[in-house]
């Protein structure tokens, strides 16, 4: 029904439109990884009105357009944010980061910060190892290592906020779970281990 309606009301078949101003907002010369809206359409009053004389559809395209020749001018850059960004979306913000809270603390300072990092950080570093050592039946291989790889992949190349993850959370949990099972009850476990549930055979 969406494609629908940004068919009749857009022109355009697509189920979002604004990846062109993503790219444009996550590489350009004040691009950090994390999202950031000083030349957002939303926050950038020049750019709302180029926005307003474009219209959504063609504005998105021309953002991808700036985005891509700014990507083409600055390579090695890119590889950075990219990397910066792969380590935004699986270990989360550094909490050192002199940032300070609603609260009016310093998030070095808050206890909780640095828990819900390290809690953020261990499960992504748990999932990405499950994704490797991975052994159960072909079919469950193929989508935990789908999702976990595919998912993430156009924030890579845009800009990350920890809720980006959130949806495959209950993967990255299972991920988690299964390389700690193979860990403590080692490989060939019933838990852990795809080969220990075949049957028996007499010799």
């Amino acid at each position: 029904p969406w494609i629908s309606r940004n068919h009749a009301v857009l022109g355009t078949a697509q189920i979002r439109s604004n990846l062109g101003v993503e790219v444009f907002v996550g590489n350009n010369d004040g691009a950090m990884g994390i999202f950031n809206g000083r030349i957002h359409p939303a926050y950038n009053e020049q750019e709302l009105e180029r926005y307003r004389e474009l219209g959504e559809v063609a504005y998105s395209k021309d953002a991808l357009a700036r985005g891509i020749d700014w990507i083409q001018e600055h390579p090695r850059r890119f590889a950075l944010l990219s990397l910066e960004r792969f380590k935004l979306f699986w270990f989360g913000p550094d909490p050192r980061d002199e940032k300070v809270l609603a609260t009016g603390v310093v998030q070095e300072r808050d206890m909780m910060s640095w828990l819900k990092w390290g809690t953020h950080a261990l499960m992504g570093l748990l999932a990405i190892a499950s994704m490797v050592v991975w052994r159960g039946r072909p079919g469950s291989r193929t989508l935990m290592r789908g999702t976990l790889f595919l998912y993430p992949m156009v924030y890579y190349v845009t800009h990350v906020f920890e809720r980006y993850r959130f949806p495959i959370e209950p993967i990255v949990t299972l991920a988690a779970a299964v390389l700690l099972l193979r860990l403590i009850f080692g490989p060939n476990s019933q838990i852990a281990s795809r080969e220990s549930r075949e049957p028996v055979r007499s010799s």
